[in-house]
């Protein structure tokens, strides 16, 4: 069998499988003909169960790939542990990393997310670990940082790989004894806090690039994730794309994606994964103008989302 068509198995499964639901025909379902899944590739399907997809809370398993994360995230939401999740920009690691948080016993406690990567320099300090009135120009009274409000529940760190090696060091600092030192404070504050971290970086390679610390890596590492990009999980692409076409329902009306149209999108490869999936899927739905999403809507919304913003030169 040829690269090529390996490559094919897992979208015409996938794909078979919506077929096989739409038409509502046991002898389409049991054969998978190319003919029955010809008959029905222009007609609306409501894809919200096939491939056995699993939404808890906002996580959707329909894959196998993401239904051995989802058993992981089972096993790890009970334990305080540090989470390292990997994986490409936009395929779904805060998703994950809220399931961690809504499965566990701390679920009732507060969930702080802070993009480490987002953060000035000259901030980030103060972001984490809070500081006193007075510590520095503006600091007109005294503020909780991220772990001190987090206590108690998750503190979810995002792009862990963007940060600069000295605050890699105090945050090792908190990690070994659970306190926080406030800027412009004397003494330390216990905090009781699950830390789940995320990054699009691979941190082995960045540790031996000397970019990230050592033993900051397995302070993290000790129980670690890997999203699949999108593009490996054509059953995950299905459940999604109905997802955000039910997600706009109430502003532009019943939508429903054919066949043909789901062939398209597990077509494209999507660099940007998730969040260009959801881009894609709701300009073709909107353009389409009618409650049936055709392929030619998909083509024309990957079209206009990649002219519209491709870099000149």
């Amino acid at each position: 069998m040829s690269d090529a068509m390996d490559d094919r198995v897992p979208v015409e499964r996938a794909l078979l499988r919506v077929a096989a639901t739409a038409a509502r025909d046991e002898h389409a379902s049991a054969t998978g003909s190319c003919a029955a899944r010809t008959e029905v590739a222009a007609r609306p399907v409501s894809i919200r169960t096939a491939g056995g997809a699993r939404a808890r809370e906002g996580f959707i398993a329909a894959s196998p790939q993401m239904r051995a994360v989802a058993r992981d995230v089972e096993r790890f939401a009970a334990l305080r542990w540090p989470v390292l999740i990997g994986g490409e920009t936009g395929a779904g690691k805060e998703v994950i990393a809220r399931a961690l948080h809504d499965w566990s016993p701390r679920a009732r406690g507060p969930w702080v997310a802070v993009n480490a990567g987002a953060l000035p320099e000259t901030l980030v300090d103060a972001a984490l670990f809070g500081h006193e009135r007075g510590a520095f120009t503006g600091a007109v009274g005294a503020r909780r940082g991220a772990f001190e409000q987090a206590s108690g529940g998750t503190l979810f760190l995002d792009e862990v790989g963007e940060m600069h090696l000295d605050l890699q060091a105090r945050l090792l600092r908190v990690l070994e004894r659970w306190e926080v030192r406030r800027l412009g404070a004397e003494t330390t504050r216990p905090v009781d806090v699950r830390l789940v971290c995320a990054t699009h970086r691979d941190l082995r390679r960045e540790v031996a690039r000397g970019r990230f610390r050592e033993d900051l890596f397995y302070r993290l590492c000790q129980l670690p994730l890997h999203v699949p990009p999108l593009r490996e999980r054509p059953d995950d692409l299905v459940a999604l794309a109905q997802r955000f076409v039910d997600e706009i329902r109430p502003e532009v009306g019943a939508r429903e994606l054919t066949l043909a149209a789901l062939r398209r999108l597990c077509e494209h490869p999507f660099p940007g994964n998730v969040r260009e999936l959801r881009a894609v899927v709701r300009l073709a739905a909107l353009e389409a103008g009618a409650r049936t999403v055709s392929a030619a809507a998909v083509d024309h919304a990957l079209a206009r989302i990649g002219a519209d913003f491709r870099v000149p030169g």
